[in-house]
Formats: structure tokens, sequence, C-alpha cells
């Protein structure tokens, strides 16, 4: 063979090699891209279904205070006593009683209604990464008869 096949054969070889390293790293930068997109997407789904789950859980009937079948602008605390809500992913979800505050503590059935705050749900997964977002809401004491003021905190954990 002559010097000048060698040196085009050569050539053609570092050619393919340059375009093989730009296409590797090419799609390496396109997936890096792609994964942080759907990342962004899936922590964008979930903070939509944190605010939905927050405008919606005050006025569930579950919840919700009713007098003679009218539904009042407020929350039964003998209600969340028992409640528990499930399979809602990694979360942790509380009502806190701020004012009037009288008696500190985790709310059940023998402390009530001397406690001020309500675990409704409670799987953080271990997770680092905590997000919260609350609302204010009003809280009605049936055996007091009372209407006390608030807050609906919902972290979620990624």
């Amino acid at each position: 063979m002559n010097k000048k096949g060698i040196m085009q054969i050569n050539e053609t070889i570092i050619v393919l090699i340059v375009f093989s390293i730009i296409l590797i790293l090419s799609i390496t930068i396109f997936y890096r891209y792609n994964i942080a997109s759907v990342e962004d997407l899936g922590n964008e789904f979930e903070r939509n279904r944190v605010l939905n789950l927050l405008s919606t859980l005050p006025n569930d009937p579950n919840v919700v205070y009713s007098n003679l079948g009218q539904e009042e602008n407020s929350i039964d605390t003998s209600k969340l006593v028992n409640l528990k809500l499930e399979k809602l992913g990694f979360m942790e979800i509380r009502i806190r009683e701020i004012y009037p505050l009288n008696s500190e503590g985790v709310c059940d059935a023998s402390n009530y209604p001397d406690c001020n705050e309500f675990v409704l749900y409670d799987d953080n997964g271990n997770k680092e990464n905590v997000n919260i977002l609350t609302t204010p809401i009003s809280l009605y004491y049936p055996g007091l008869k009372e209407y006390k003021s608030g807050v609906l905190e919902i972290k979620w954990f990624n």
C-alpha cells in the first residue's frame, strides 16, 4: 500500500472517533436534560396534587361541621380524633389550633379537647427534602360549642 492510502484510512478513523465522541456527549447531555425535565414534571404534579388536597380537604364530608344538614365553613374537630387518611404518598397532614391556644399536645380519644394538634396522615418514607403548604381554617369544638382558628399544614417529601 502507498502512504497516501494509509493516511486517508488514518484520517477516516480519526474522524469516526471524533464523531463518536461528539455523538456520545450529545446523547449524554440530552439524557440528563430529559431526566431533569421528568423530575420537574413529577415535582409539579405532586405540588398540584397537594394544592388540590389542601383546597378540598376542609370541605370533605368526613371533616366538615354541619348543623341540621347545613354545612358550616369549619372543620368538626370531633370527627378528626378518629379520622385516618390512607395511601396519600409520602406526606404529613396536620391540623393545628393556633388561636386561642389553651393546651398543647397531639389529640387522641383520651385527651380531646385538651390538645391543639390533629395528625391526619403521617408517612415521611425517610425522605429528606420537605415542601410545606399551609392554609388557615376554622375549627369547631362541638363539646365546647366554640369556634377556634387553626392551620391545615401539608408537608410532602421527595
